[in-house]
């Protein structure tokens, strides 16, 4: 399964509330017509103080998360030539002001809920400068994600490892014009529970081997929305 993500801002002339209705209503439809398309998820991220691990922050600002499921790269490059793709990305400029893409490989460490309530958020994970790729996948995908799905209260767990950038969209650019190594999404049961989550030992003990492979981690508390 390949997993394209976009990284989207909304215009600034846009309130939350006219971008949430035209990425749903009317993007939304144009993405539902993709050919070979298995999935798509928005997440609308939530404009509010979010709690949690309290681990060092980027700057990235970001005000939705586009999710495409394809099952093969060949089904993503077919699906992306059609005039859907051309249709949806003429739409684009009608209200988002910057769009930038990710690939990823995912990994399904806890499978989260299939319905709610619950609290979503999306961390956008940048590795130490004194770390090398493999060495951050390693620990990552080993020992940080043993260690992530020991916290109490998390019911939800996907590693998401970058292996593709568009910087914008329709650009592929190196890992020095988009810094990013891996995109986390965590499920917890309200917006509480994350606090009381790394203050925990098993949290504490994770933020500790968090401090040892990432430099910057930046969260986003989601609406997550099933279109397709």
């Amino acid at each position: 399964m390949k997993v394209r993500v976009g990284l989207l801002n909304k215009r600034t002339d846009f309130t939350v509330e006219q971008f949430r209705s035209h990425w749903i209503s009317v993007h939304g439809a144009l993405v539902s017509q993709l050919p070979r398309l298995r999935r798509y998820e928005q997440n609308h991220v939530i404009h509010v103080p979010q709690g949690g691990s309290g681990f060092k922050t980027g700057t990235d600002s970001v005000d939705g998360f586009s999710e495409l499921h394809f099952d093969h790269d060949d089904d993503m490059r077919e699906a992306l030539a059609t005039r859907v793709a051309q249709s949806m990305v003429a739409n684009e400029a009608n209200f988002l002001e910057r769009v930038r893409v990710v690939t990823v490989e995912r990994s399904e460490v806890v499978a989260p809920p299939a319905s709610g309530p619950f609290n979503k958020r999306i961390s956008l994970v940048r590795r130490r400068s004194d770390i090398s790729l493999d060495d951050f996948v390693r620990e990552w995908q080993g020992v940080h994600a043993q260690l992530i799905a020991s916290i109490p209260g998390v019911i939800g767990y996907r590693q998401n490892l970058i292996v593709g950038r568009q910087s914008p969209k329709g650009k592929d650019v190196d890992y020095d014009k988009f810094p990013l190594d891996g995109l986390v999404e965590l499920w917890f049961a309200d917006a509480e529970a994350p606090t009381a989550a790394f203050a925990s030992r098993e949290g504490k003990k994770a933020l500790v081997h968090t401090g040892m492979i990432a430099g910057e981690i930046t969260t986003f508390p989601v609406e997550p929305i099933n279109i397709v």
